[in-house]
């Protein structure tokens, strides 16, 4: 709890998605309730081949992952295709500073949400005029 204009300048620095103290310790407890671990293990799996089959039929290349996450070549357009996600209320995270500008990170979420980014995606690449390749 604070003063909100003594707090702006700190949230202008702040990461996107910090971690908390109260959100480490729901994920310490969370890692000790296995049947909840095996259902998010598997619902992510399930999220990043529905993904992956997206991103196949678009025609986009990315690197197979183990985590919640997937890295998706866009090309030269990649930081113009984060801004247009960005405006559909769609946030990813650029990879410019990993020296990967041509190309984006993409949470896997629940089949609602992968699905809304998935369609917010095909409508970003055609406003760029990205080729979609099927």
């Amino acid at each position: 709890v604070a003063v909100p204009e003594l707090m702006e300048p700190l949230y202008q620095v702040r990461e996107g998605f910090a971690v908390n103290t109260l959100a480490q310790a729901a994920g310490i407890a969370a890692l000790s309730d296995e049947v909840f671990l095996r259902e998010t293990v598997s619902a992510n799996h399930a999220g990043r081949t529905w993904v992956y089959r997206e991103f196949g039929r678009l025609g986009l290349r990315y690197v197979e992952s183990h985590t919640n996450f997937v890295l998706v070549e866009i090309g030269q357009h990649a930081a113009a295709v984060c801004q247009g996600l960005l405006e559909k209320g769609v946030i990813v995270r650029p990879c410019g500073g990993y020296d990967l500008s041509d190309c984006i990170r993409v949470s896997v979420g629940t089949e609602a949400q992968n699905a809304r980014f998935i369609q917010a995606l095909e409508k970003t690449l055609a406003e760029c005029d990205i080729e979609i390749r099927p």
